[in-house]
């Protein structure tokens, strides 16, 4: 194996390791999951490119502060991760739309295309592109529903996160994780509870 396999290898591998680390830092697994990725074969060209971070809608049974904290921990995350470029976060990310009320119009109907369909507007996205400086966007979301009979928690989570090219609407990586929560994770009383 030559210098540059080894590395794209150690490239592709880190980038695998961070988003499924960052999966598990965010739940910080304690109940039952189930997690699959899939990403392109070979990440290196899309390594070191600034970032939108774009955190989906809050979930009714998730608690405010702790759906911040999510984001707040996944910006952290992704800012210190060696092989990602430059991350653009809520507060950068605010200051911009102060400047341009149209640019958060456009990237919220970006992010509801996006989470609802797994579409990549192209208007839409270089809009966000040449109004946030970016050429990638990460997002994350999660989609709460109750749980079967089968489970031991009142609630099932879905986390997705995926990577996308804003030039090309490439999924370059995504990540899937299925959760049933600990009550204390929840915003009052279970569903089974109030029913």
């Amino acid at each position: 194996m030559n210098l540059f396999s080894f590395q794209i290898l150690h490239l592709t591998t880190g980038l695998k390791l961070f988003f499924w680390g960052i999966s598990l830092m965010i739940l910080g697994v304690s109940g039952c999951t189930i997690y699959s990725e899939s990403s392109l074969p070979d990440l290196h060209p899309h390594t070191g490119k600034a970032i939108l971070l774009l955190q989906g809608v809050q979930p009714s049974g998730i608690r405010y502060e702790l759906w911040n904290d999510l984001g707040l921990e996944v910006e952290k995350e992704a800012s210190s991760h060696p092989w990602l470029g430059d991350i653009r976060g809520i507060e950068l990310q605010r200051t911009t739309w102060r400047k341009n009320q149209q640019l958060r119009l456009d990237q919220e109907q970006f992010k509801t295309s996006l989470a609802l369909a797994g579409i990549t507007e192209k208007t839409l996205a270089a809009k966000l592109s040449v109004g946030h400086g970016v050429d990638q966007v990460l997002l994350y979301q999660f989609i709460t529903y109750p749980c079967t009979e089968e489970c031991t928690s009142p609630e099932t989570w879905l986390m997705r996160m995926q990577l996308i090219d804003l030039n090309s609407g490439l999924q370059i990586h995504r990540v899937r994780l299925n959760y049933k929560p600990d009550d204390d994770e929840l915003e009052g009383a279970p569903r089974e509870e109030t029913a």
